[in-house]
């Protein structure tokens, strides 16, 4: 979502004139948007708002921005601590960007707009994509579920989803100008349409008020090769939803599915709202209907309260249900949330020890996973320039696993069929056919 938010403000700037430059130095206008989901981003934040008062210094009247989920939750101590930032903008003020700026033309205070109210987004065409063939499409913005260690709730407000034909119609669209693939976006997507009988939306093209109802119509769009979305919450994971991704070819075979915990006790401190019994059991539902479908998740260790037993139970169930992936994170802290009253008596050397044991277990697992795949050929759509080695290109499967190989740039936004020749734990080596 955030890098959504990212190409919307690329979008709104260009059409008033900005040109992107490579050095900022350069700038006459900064903007960083950011995240607050972990304290890693925002100490990161703090540290490039530092070091960017030399320029300010240099340039006095050079703009900066600090846009997103910090900037609505820490406004308070953004311009108290950095005088020299000129604009602070939250998570639904990024329409109004260039109306601050101008004001701040005239002003020679620094404004603060971060307004809870989520800014109706009426398209989702006109923004600065980061691939000519595949798309991020946000269908549902904010979170209604108030996990006690989260402060997305606070930062993108209540569950808002966006109308069926605007997401429709933009993807139709996308389709005619190129996009082959259609990322769908939401803290989450599940909970599509449940706010629409809440406040009696008439506009439900074909009474498209469900996630599985949008699904089935978006694989009906011609042109779309490849539908994605992210991320799933298991309480609303519904097999109406597995029954869409098992009905069309393309909507593929990949839920990123957050466990975050497998003791009931830790699940129930997050308020997630489902036992390690029910996640099991739904992911096993999964796999019957969609055999090939690869699960991915999220994981949090030391939360507060968490003991060796409770964190010994992640760690079997991260055995037993063997995940693709899974995203690691050493419990952090977030100021407003339920979590931050907790007692915390575990000390950070025996969460890390934790996190290595569950990290080694979860490698091993997906370097596993990932070998079964070799010497077997998969559809990959070629993305980009490879991230592991000059020379060769990156490609992704239907099931998200990223494959380096070696080919001409001009495969890049094509459908190939590779070859795997060799697993690593986190993406595959193939060979073109």
């Amino acid at each position: 979502m955030n890098e959504f938010d990212s190409e919307r403000i690329s979008a709104i700037l260009e059409r008033e004139g900005y040109l992107k430059t490579g050095q900022q130095e350069n700038a006459g206008l900064i903007v960083l948007n950011t995240c607050s989901v972990r304290l890693k981003a925002e100490d990161r934040l703090f540290g490039h708002i530092g070091n960017l008062k030399a320029l300010k210094v240099k340039n006095p009247g050079l703009i900066i921005c600090i846009g997103g989920c910090t900037a609505q939750s820490l406004k308070e101590k953004l311009t108290d601590t950095f005088p020299y930032i000129d604009i602070v903008f939250g998570t639904g003020n990024i329409e109004k960007l260039p109306q601050l700026i101008k004001a701040k033309a005239l002003s020679a205070k620094s404004i603060c707009e971060t307004s809870e109210n989520q800014e109706e987004i009426k398209e989702l065409v006109d923004f600065k994509r980061s691939f000519p063939f595949k798309a991020f499409i946000p269908v549902i913005i904010g979170c209604d579920n108030y996990c006690s260690y989260c402060i997305v709730p606070y930062v993108r407000g209540h569950e808002t989803s966006i109308k069926p034909a605007i997401v429709i119609d933009s993807i139709k669209k996308l389709a005619a100008d190129g996009v082959c693939e259609v990322m769908l976006l939401g803290q989450n997507v599940n909970s599509y349409g449940h706010d629409f009988n809440q406040c009696g939306a008439a506009d439900t093209v074909e009474n498209i008020n469900s996630f599985s109802k949008l699904l089935n119509a978006i694989a009906v769009i011609e042109g779309i090769k490849r539908i994605r979305f992210m991320t799933s919450h298991p309480k609303d994971l519904t097999e109406d939803i597995i029954n869409a991704i098992n009905d069309n070819s393309n909507i593929m075979g990949h839920i990123h599915l957050p466990l975050q915990a497998g003791s009931d006790k830790i699940l129930k401190k997050m308020n997630r709202k489902y036992t390690s019994k029910e996640y099991g059991e739904l992911f096993y539902k999964i796999k019957e209907k969609i055999p090939h479908c690869a699960v991915t998740t999220d994981i949090i260790v030391g939360f507060p309260g968490e003991e060796e037993e409770d964190f010994s139970k992640t760690l079997e169930l991260v055995k037993t249900l063997r995940f693709n992936r899974a995203f690691t994170f050493i419990y952090s802290s977030r100021r407003g949330t339920a979590a931050e009253t907790f007692d915390d008596p575990v000390p950070i050397v025996e969460k890390k020890k934790w996190f290595k044991q569950l990290l080694d277990t979860q490698n091993n697992i997906s370097l596993a996973e990932n070998t079964k795949m070799t010497g077997k050929i998969f559809k990959a759509l070629v993305e980009s320039e490879s991230t592991k080695k000059i020379g060769q290109l990156e490609g992704r499967l239907e099931n998200n696993t990223i494959v380096n190989f070696e080919g001409p740039n001009q495969l890049i936004g094509r459908f190939i069929d590779l070859e795997i020749s060799q697993a690593h734990s986190f993406y595959l080596s193939g060979k073109t056919i």
